[in-house]
């Protein structure tokens, strides 16, 4: 599931949040270690996706990093 989502896109970070808050994440926590770890590395490049004035992406992705 992880797998299929762009790698470098916000899509992945909502899959993620979604797997988390559904209480699911045990099952994917090889998958989601992996990706967030590609997200770290990938900030910039990340970040520059998203307008400037949309403030959940950023959020989002320091939420999820934080953990």
């Amino acid at each position: 599931m992880l797998v299929m989502a762009p790698p470098k896109s916000l899509q992945k970070l909502d899959l993620i949040n979604t797997i988390q808050c559904l209480g699911v994440a045990y099952h994917f926590e090889g998958e989601i270690e992996e990706s967030l770890s590609c997200v770290y590395t990938c900030y910039e490049e990340l970040i520059g996706e998203v307008d400037g004035n949309d403030l959940n992406p950023i959020a989002l992705c320091f939420r999820l990093l934080r953990q």
